[in-house]
């Protein structure tokens, strides 16, 4: 039988430059998709697509591409103001990050130029 989808692990593998400073990225996304649900609950969406923009950003800087294009969908329907697909996308997010397992490599934060 095949595993459920929460109990699926997402393994990526991240430049180990990143690794001191990964736990207190993911610590911060943890309270910024919180902070985000609460602010779609409130229907303050302002808020929610500042939130979401962030999320984007931060999931690509820390190499996490699925991630930041989950966050994109997700700032593109409160923007449209589709807040129903807005919290489904959100709980993807929250999904994402709780099964997310970070392999650190030797590969170089950018190529050579």
């Amino acid at each position: 039988m095949p595993e459920s989808l929460a109990a699926a692990r997402i393994v990526v593998s991240v430049s180990c430059i990143l690794a001191p400073i990964y736990p207190l990225f993911l610590e911060m996304q943890r309270e910024q998709l919180g902070a985000l649900g609460f602010a779609l609950e409130a229907g303050d969406t302002a808020t929610a697509c500042r939130l979401a923009h962030n999320a984007k950003g931060a999931a690509g800087t820390y190499e996490l591409p699925d991630a930041a294009a989950l966050a994109n969908d997700l700032e593109i329907a409160i923007a449209r103001g589709e807040l129903n697909r807005a919290g489904r996308l959100l709980g993807e997010l929250d999904g994402y990050f709780a099964a997310l397992d970070v392999a650190f490599t030797d590969v170089p934060l950018l190529p050579d130029a």
